[in-house]
């Protein structure tokens, strides 16, 4: 399946596109979802295992903006609860974490 962007993702499983149309397409809609899910699931599990640079040839976009996101709700989850456990400097090592990755995820665009 191609993004509008030109960026190309292989399905898991094919598709026949014969006979009621409501059927087929209802199928390709369902792999569309499950081989993006399944896509999505490795590329943010792979996104502190693997270096940057790899992270981001290995993925498409759009699944890259969205395990950051996950990931970036994680670490605002977790420094919430240490704030309410009573942590004074879990809002300041998120910050600083979030610095230090947008830093390292622009300067990879100077690459």
């Amino acid at each position: 399946m191609y993004s509008s962007d030109g960026e190309f993702i292989q399905w898991f499983t094919s598709v026949v596109t014969e006979g009621a149309v409501e059927r087929w397409l209802s199928a390709v809609e369902a792999e569309m979802r499950a081989t993006l899910k399944r896509r999505l699931d490795k590329c943010h599990a792979s996104l502190k295992s693997v270096r940057l640079a790899r992270w981001v040839d290995d993925h498409a976009g759009q699944l890259l903006i969205v395990a950051r996101q996950i990931q970036w709700t994680n670490d605002c989850q977790k420094a919430l609860t240490e704030v309410e456990k009573g942590s004074k400097t879990a809002m300041r090592g998120l910050i600083k974490k979030q610095k230090v990755r947008n830093f390292t995820q622009h300067g990879l665009n100077n690459m």
